[in-house]
């Protein structure tokens, strides 16, 4: 991790970068900056996960500088060092999101101490993350393989019943010895006025949490999968007793519906 140690007492940065103990606390590379000036060009230049920053300083304040930074390097956790004792100055670095407010002079364990909290939380925030990024590829991949055993379904009629166990066993996280499904056609006819429309991924989700709600009483599953832009074959499937009808795993569509977007 990168640290950037801001100040425009040079001595105060001095101490700071000499006096803690930067290798036992696993940071990779520290920056001095004399100015909110210096330190946006260190921004730009730098990849910066630890802002450590006065709040006090000549032409612009280390305040300033954070709302700087939390719109344009949000990942960046700030920890104030401040001699100024001003509920104001607290109250506005707690509403900027800042992780901690020490007042100078502090020991520089405390200071050590506040730097490991916030290690801790970024390596736990970059893990969240790697996970989802993680979970969203497998979705994309997973999404991307049904449709395409559905498109060999429904336009070549070809290897329907192992296609659709392909689908089932990608999608639901159970497998029934008998299953029924019954499939339905799901267009998006128009966006309702004022409405932005959404990405395919966020609206698929979204359309199958609805039904999957609905379908949860009837101990039923569902499943989402892309035909056209905007058209979707919403599965519905159940065990041989869950659902009424002759649907049954190589059905042609049975129903349509269209959806107006809300």
């Amino acid at each position: 991790m990168n640290v950037l140690v801001v100040d425009d007492q040079k001595e105060v940065v001095a101490g700071l970068l000499e006096g803690l103990h930067w290798k036992g606390m696993a940071i990779d590379s520290v920056y001095p900056a004399y100015s909110a000036q210096e330190a946006r060009k260190v921004f730009l230049n730098y990849s910066i996960d630890i802002l450590l920053c006065d709040i006090e300083m000549p032409q612009e304040n280390g305040l300033s500088l954070l709302r700087w930074v939390v719109e344009y390097f949000p990942q960046t956790e700030c920890i104030f060092l401040t001699s100024h004792a001003e509920f104001v100055y607290a109250q506005e670095a707690i509403s900027l999101g800042s992780f901690d407010y020490i007042l100078q002079p502090a020991r520089y364990e405390e200071i050590e101490s506040s730097i490991r909290r916030v290690q801790l939380k970024l390596m736990k925030s970059r893990k969240n993350l790697k996970l989802e990024k993680v979970s969203s590829y497998k979705e994309e991949i997973t999404d991307g393989m049904a449709n395409n055993y559905l498109y060999e379904i429904i336009n070549y009629r070809q290897n329907v019943a192992e296609n659709t166990d392909k689908i089932l066993s990608l999608k639901l996280k159970r497998k029934y010895k008998h299953v029924k499904i019954c499939p339905v056609l799901l267009q998006i006819v128009r966006w309702k006025s004022g409405y932005a429309e959404w990405s395919s991924i966020l609206l698929r989700r979204s359309i199958n949490n609805i039904f999957q709600e609905i379908f949860a009483s009837f101990e039923g599953e569902t499943i989402l999968l892309d035909y056209e832009k905007h058209v979707y074959i919403l599965l519905i499937c159940g065990g041989a007793g869950d659902m009424g009808g002759e649907c049954g795993a190589g059905a042609v569509l049975q129903g349509a519906s269209s959806v107006s977007a809300v």
